[in-house]
């Protein structure tokens, strides 16, 4: 059964490189992924062989064809790790490509993909020329159209957030597990030092344990370190995908609303709305995904003391809330401004209630389904905007901030 399913699965990856090379792939990090866990979970068996095979102490010899296919299919295995690791090259270089995305997995993950840059800059003043073009993946264009796709069903505003998270849940998903990766590697160096110390404790130990437990300290720190920098990566790839997409759907409303709706804005506005607003979201991307570190970082300390200490360990977690919710009372920020996030959702549900009663069917500025549909030019359309606009003032960066974080009201769905 085992011969059956390592030749199926040899025939599927011969299958999807056929695919792959067809779309014009220059490296696959899927193939290489599945040859580096088939090697590596191909090396008991090869050190079992050649045990059975070399050793005084066996009992029963590998037949023939075990020893022989053995010893041919595991070092082509390793060979294929290393072709994978490496990115096919078709004569001269495409004008317009980001090396990020024919980067080999092992330039990936190292960022020796970003190296050419940083020399040009040791040597030089970088100029335009010299930066690289922009990745198929932070390209607003690209990013807007997934947007529209998963955009359908926002014709009040309420599905704005969710539609944001479906179109960049590929970046949320890999940052949750890279921080999850890293809270384990970073917390794993401290419980790997308690096998030293009784390494040294012990005098009947070998010697080769000592060195083992040193080699997979270095590699815990270093693995922890390559995932933060990761994770930091994706952090602005993410910020800057969702200011891109919000900076593009309201330029297109602007061109696509009437003009009577348009005058009721001045052009400081939508350039704010466009430039400040939209870098306050990216802004608070950054510090929300950040802040989901110091989370899984406490889980897995909570973890790692459970085996140490048992149950007390748990108060680590009661600690950590309790201290954050006193912060958020106790500091002055956080009471004014959940203070004037209410009395505004108050307010301007108030003047939404006011002006539907005067116009039973008003023409709101949002990011739903009026993108691809122009607003008729009614005379009073707009005012609602406008009304809430103005009786926001200077607290929009607070809204911007807790409706990024926090579930909003309807009308400030639409305003964003």
């Amino acid at each position: 059964m085992a011969c059956v399913m390592r030749l199926a699965g040899c025939v599927i990856s011969i299958l999807y490189q056929y695919a792959e090379q067809r779309r014009g792939r220059q490296t696959s990090n899927v193939l290489f992924l599945y040859w580096t866990l088939n090697a590596c979970c191909s090396t008991a068996t090869y050190y079992r062989v050649l045990r059975n095979t070399f050793s005084s102490r066996s009992e029963s010899l590998p037949s023939a064809f075990t020893y022989t296919v053995q010893m041919i299919a595991y070092p082509i295995m390793w060979g294929l790790v290393v072709l994978y690791s490496f990115t096919e090259h078709y004569g001269k270089k495409k004008p317009g490509i980001c090396p990020m995305d024919v980067a080999s997995p092992i330039s990936y993950l190292s960022f020796e993909w970003y190296t050419s840059l940083i020399l040009s800059g040791y040597r030089k003043t970088l100029s335009v020329d010299d930066l690289f073009p922009v990745s198929e993946e932070v390209k607003t264009v690209n990013n807007y159209k997934r947007w529209l796709r998963v955009n359908k069903n926002a014709a009040d505003g309420r599905h704005l957030k969710w539609s944001l998270f479906r179109t960049i849940w590929g970046n949320v998903m890999t940052t949750l597990v890279g921080q999850i990766m890293f809270a384990f590697f970073r917390t794993a160096p401290p419980v790997l030092l308690t096998f030293i110390i009784r390494f040294v404790i012990n005098k009947k130990e070998e010697y080769w344990k000592g060195y083992f437990y040193a080699a997979i300290i270095f590699l815990t720190g270093k693995a922890g370190m390559t995932l933060l920098r990761h994770c930091d990566f994706h952090y602005v790839v993410m910020g800057l995908q969702l200011k891109g997409i919000l900076v593009h759907a309201v330029y297109t409303k602007t061109l696509r609303i009437a003009s009577a709706c348009l005058t009721k804005y001045t052009a400081g506005e939508i350039i704010n709305l466009m430039t400040v607003d939209a870098d306050k979201i990216y802004q608070t991307s950054l510090f929300v995904t950040a802040g989901m570190g110091a989370l899984f970082m406490t889980l897995m300390s909570a973890v790692w003391l459970w085996f140490f200490i048992g149950p007390s360990s748990l108060t680590i977690i009661v600690v950590t809330l309790v201290i954050f919710s006193n912060n958020r009372n106790a500091h002055p920020f956080g009471r004014q401004a959940a203070a004037e996030a209410h009395d505004i959702e108050g307010q301007s549900a108030h003047v939404h209630q006011r002006s539907a009663q005067q116009h039973p069917h008003p023409q709101v500025l949002h990011l739903g389904n009026s993108l691809h549909e122009p607003h008729s030019g009614h005379p009073q359309s707009g005012n609602v905007d406008d009304q809430v606009l103005r009786h926001l003032g200077g607290h929009h960066e607070v809204l911007l901030v807790y409706a990024a974080v926090f579930p909003v009201s309807s009308h400030l769905r639409r305003l964003l």
